[in-house]
């Protein structure tokens, strides 16, 4: 078989053949002009479609049999080259690449849902039918629920700062939910954000924050500010943490230790920004420790867990206030303060309930969120994010977004 480099084969030589009769079959009459064969190396080569460019001059060997004949010369038309008609719909003004971008990614442009059809029950077997019925009122209310969730879910997971961040969980009243609330936010975050956070135990005293976590870890709190300095790696600081299910590590105290100092607690917390994106700090009791003043010192955002309770009010109403006697940054804090509700079970009174979230709106706080009563919280034992209920985990959720909310309001005004 031959190839191409092997000479011209037998049918390009007949195609020539029946180029040349065609030639002089379609010779020229008078008063119009001949038309001309390619040559062999034009009709080789593969032409592009539909060329729109003016006709560049052509030689073959037809020409050269036919004699001097000129190529057939264009007339400029008789009538002028129609017009682009302006381009119909409204005008819009250029407002420069980054909102372009955001245009074609459909941000910010207004999409019709597709209209909404009952799912549950003999109304949603009907509308699968083609029936056009739609949702009753508690799947409306469950549609609105899901676009919230996801809403807040993204929030959480696409916010980014420049250095970590901190979240002070803090009310001066014992027993007030810190512990769970630092946990349970924290856990939140991190499932969303897929981990990256950390939940130190700040506190004077041992707390009950390794008690509540999964897991039994050998080292906590107390050995890490005994070694902090020596610690170079992501996994040499893993040895003090206790891994959870949600994808949150949590440094607690695993036995007896000292009291914490304000150096112990700078030391720490500047040690987990190293290898962590957010830091929920749990904290103590007393809101004139060292401890807990350092932990104010690195805060962005402050979270104070509260009761349906009297007394529960009274302590976070002494904690916004002595914020707000202290320097700017502990009253930035107090003026950004979102509030925790937690139902534990104890016994509630409506009124008192009411007066609750009255008296901590009065004080500034402008943002409170109620986490419904969850058997798995009460029951005052070890914490899994996932064996919470679906209100509970939505209402930590709505919380967490609106902590992220304020860390991306505060974050960016600090650099």
């Amino acid at each position: 078989m031959s190839g191409f480099g092997s000479g011209t084969p037998k049918v390009f030589g007949t195609a020539d053949q029946v180029n040349e009769f065609i030639d002089e079959d379609l010779a020229p009459s008078e008063g119009v002009p001949a038309l001309r064969r390619r040559s062999a190396e034009a009709s080789s080569s593969p032409q592009p479609a539909e060329q729109h460019t003016a006709p560049a001059e052509v030689a073959g060997s037809a020409a050269q049999e036919a004699g001097p004949s000129p190529l057939v010369q264009l007339s400029e038309p008789s009538t002028p080259a129609p017009t682009i008609p302006p381009r119909s719909g409204p005008v819009v003004e250029p407002q420069g690449v980054a909102v372009a971008r955001s245009a074609l990614r459909g941000e910010g442009v207004a999409v019709a849902a597709p209209a909404a059809r009952a799912s549950t029950g003999v109304r949603g077997v009907l509308a699968k039918l083609g029936l056009p019925i739609g949702p009753n009122e508690a799947e409306r209310e469950a549609l609105a629920l899901d676009r919230n969730r996801f809403a807040a879910e993204t929030l959480i997971r696409q916010s980014t700062w420049t250095r970590p961040v901190s979240v002070l969980v803090a009310n001066p009243g014992g027993g007030m939910g810190k512990t769970t609330v630092s946990l349970l936010l924290g856990g939140t975050l991190a499932a969303v954000r897929g981990g990256f956070v950390v939940i130190p135990e700040l506190a004077d005293a041992p707390g009950m924050l390794a008690y509540r976590a999964e897991g039994d870890p050998a080292l906590g709190i107390g050995e890490l500010v005994q070694k902090v300095d020596t610690i170079t790696s992501a996994g040499a600081l893993d040895g003090y943490t206790k891994p959870q299910t949600s994808f949150a590590s949590v440094i607690g105290s695993t036995g007896r230790r000292a009291t914490l100092t304000r150096d112990d607690v700078r030391a720490v917390i500047a040690k987990t920004g190293e290898f962590y994106k957010i830091r929920v700090l749990d904290t103590g009791n007393d809101a004139t420790s060292a401890a807990f003043l350092a932990a104010v010192e690195a805060a962005d955002v402050l979270v104070i867990p509260v009761m349906g309770a009297a007394d529960s009010a009274e302590h976070a109403l002494r904690l916004v206030e002595g914020l707000r006697e202290g320097d700017s940054h502990a009253r930035e804090l107090a003026a950004s303060a979102i509030a925790v509700r937690l139902t534990d079970g104890r016994t509630e009174h409506p009124e008192i309930v009411e007066r609750v979230d009255a008296s901590l709106a009065q004080a500034g706080v402008r943002r409170l969120f109620t986490i419904p009563y969850d058997q798995h919280i009460a029951d005052r034992g070890e914490l899994t994010l996932s064996r919470l209920q679906p209100a509970t985990r939505d209402a930590f959720t709505f919380a967490a977004a609106a902590v992220i909310e304020t860390l991306n309001s505060v974050v960016t005004r600090r650099a």
